[in-house]
This record gives structure tokens, sequence and C-alpha cells, in this order.
């Protein structure tokens, strides 16, 4: 009686098997957990930052500001080429530089022999030394006039003070003693008078023999 239970259980259990066996096994993949990688946020204080001596500092003053900066102009120098040259008459001469420095040199017309008293004029080896010097210096030109002063003088009743020196025609010059009206102007020669004054000129000898 036994043996007879055993016989169906067992076929059940086989046929149990065999349903088991039939149907497919599946794998299920592991699905990637949310808590597996935490979310990380960037804050600004953990962003590099550039260090301050990167910034470039602006000049307070430019330099071509400085540049743009207009300079004053310089005043030429007086053109004194026109005076520049051995003006004379007689007993009277005036070198004048290309500078605006002169000299002048004159007869005082008392020899030192009969008084030593200067100025004086001098004969030394049947030489005449005359006894009025004289050194000016021209600082400006205006038209035909050159103006100056007298820096020294032996003779300041003939030369002293502010003076002016003023061109003329045929190479003339006249020279003049400003601080003092009452006196007449020098009429000077220059080197090409004899060149360039006509012969009626020439005749009046404007400046002495």
């Amino acid at each position: 009686m036994k043996r007879l239970l055993l016989v169906p259980l067992i076929g059940v259990f086989l046929l149990a098997g065999l349903s088991c066996g039939g149907e497919e096994t599946k794998v299920v993949s592991p699905q990637p957990s949310s808590t597996a990688s935490p979310e990380v946020r960037v804050t600004p204080s953990a962003l590099p930052t550039a260090p301050a001596s990167a910034t470039p500092k602006a000049s307070a003053t430019p330099r071509a500001a400085a540049s743009s900066t207009p300079q004053p102009s310089r005043t030429p120098s007086p053109d004194f080429s026109p005076f520049a040259k051995e003006w004379g008459r007689h007993g009277f001469g005036v070198t004048v530089a290309a500078g605006g420095e002169a000299t002048a040199t004159w007869r005082v017309y008392k020899w030192c022999s009969d008084d030593p008293t200067p100025p004086c004029d001098d004969m030394v080896d049947s030489e005449i030394t005359s006894g009025g010097h004289a050194t000016l210096v021209f600082d400006r030109v205006v038209g035909e006039t050159a103006y100056g002063r007298v820096q020294g003088s032996t003779d300041e009743a003939t030369l002293s003070g502010n003076v002016s020196l003023t061109l003329q025609p045929y190479d003339m010059a006249s020279l003049e003693s400003l601080d003092r009206p009452e006196s007449e102007p020098i009429v000077l020669c220059g080197p090409n008078f004899w060149q360039e004054a006509p012969e009626s000129l020439k005749e009046q000898s404007p400046c002495g023999a």
C-alpha cells in the first residue's frame, strides 16, 4: 500500500521539475543607486582667483599728455649781418661783429704831451693813437636800425648811454646817442661807399677826407 502511494508522488515531483526547467531564467541587471554618486556643488570660494598683481595699473599721468603740452617758442636772435663791418669817417671808426658786439675809437684832438689827463691822443712811432675808446653791444634790430648801449667809454661826452646805428643808402650809416638828443648823428661810411655812391655824393665827402 505504501509503494502505491509513493509512485504518484514521484510523478508529481517529476512534472513539477519539468515545468520549472522549461521556463527561461531572466538575469536582472542591477540598477545604479541614486545614492551612489552624491551631487557636488561648487561654491564661489572654491574657484581659483587671479593674483592681485595680474591686474595692470593705470598710470596717473599718461605720457602722451606730457608730450602734447605746447612748449614756449624761442625768440629768434637778431640779424646783425647788415651792420657787421667796419664803419668810419675822418677821426672816427666803429667795427661791428656779427653777434652785435662793437668797438669804437676816435680822436679827441688833445695831445697827451700837452695834457696827459685822459682822454688824450698820443703819438707813438709817428702814428697817432686815438684817445677815445668805447665798447658797445647791440641787442635788437628794428627795420634798418640796430639798438644797443655803450658798455664803457673813455670819452662820455662823445659816446655814451643808449645808441642806435641806422643804415643809409650807398653803404652809409649814422650813429646816434639817444640819451643826448642835442648831439648830431655821426655819419659813417662802409667799405663799399666809393663803389656804390654816385659821383655827386662822393664830391661832398660825407665821411670826411
